[in-house]
């Protein structure tokens, strides 16, 4: 089985300072690779593991971060034996990416699955792996929480309402996988060294038909500041019901 995981480089929003103005300075904030997307690698390899003679492969398109030899090594030293990248300067939405990403996957050969994290540690829009099959034509599902193979089946499971749906998709197919499918494995020294001597092949998106996004962003700004209201209330009964009726008209304003 040849499994192909999608990968986003985000910036890292510990380090993300605002402006007076609310907008985001990102001058300080390094790139990293989305902790979802970690989640997909590991899902990838433990799936590829259990499968036996598969194959892991990641495609990941972007700006300069995919040039980035670190962030290269961020993926590679995961698992997976080879690493696809676009370096595309458009800043496309949902739609531009996933066309983008289907035409490398074509270019690439196929792949019988192809796996997603849930969202994007920056957008999470958790919709790019259903348009992304859309646009392949094959099948998806998302929000998975467990994956295994049974034949030339992949079984994916998810819960929904209290309940655990199980799933046979038939090959290939897109699946996002939720953050408890498992949780992602810190690669070693010995796994970053190695990930230095994995092939990176590296594409440019003018190789690639262009789409014009159907969405533009106009602006990404900070939440306004509100100052707090400081009030304290007495610990005594007449305090303590005071709190709650306050912290219900809170609510009741907030909805």
């Amino acid at each position: 089985m040849k499994i192909l995981v999608c990968c986003k480089y985000v910036r890292d929003e510990a380090a993300i300072a605002v402006n007076p103005d609310r907008t985001l300075d990102m001058s300080a904030a390094s790139w990293e690779l989305s902790q979802y997307d970690s989640v997909a690698l590991e899902a990838g390899m433990r799936l590829a593991a259990a499968a036996g003679d598969s194959l892991v492969e990641a495609l990941s398109a972007g700006g300069e971060a995919v040039e980035n030899s670190k962030m290269r090594k961020a993926v590679l030293s995961r698992g997976p034996a080879k690493l696809y990248t676009v370096r595309t300067e458009a800043d496309g939405d949902i739609l531009s990416a996933a066309k983008l990403l289907a035409q490398a996957y074509e270019r690439i050969g196929g792949a019988d699955l192809v796996i997603c994290g849930d969202g994007s540690g920056d957008m999470y829009s958790q919709v790019l792996g259903t348009v992304l099959a859309a646009e392949l034509g094959v099948s998806a599902l998302n929000c998975v929480s467990a994956l295994e193979l049974d034949g030339g089946r992949v079984v994916a499971t998810r819960m929904a309402s209290g309940r655990a749906e199980r799933y046979e998709l038939e090959t290939p197919a897109v699946v996002s996988v939720t953050s408890d499918i498992c949780r992602a494995r810190i690669p070693s020294m010995k796994d970053i060294l190695g990930a230095g001597k994995k092939p990176v092949e590296a594409w440019s998106g003018t190789d690639f038909e262009t789409v014009a996004p159907a969405v533009e962003t106009v602006s990404t700004l900070a939440p306004e500041k509100a100052e707090r209201l400081k009030k304290v209330y007495a610990s005594d009964e007449d305090g303590l019901e005071q709190f709650v009726r306050a912290l219900s008209d809170s609510i009741k304003g907030v909805m």
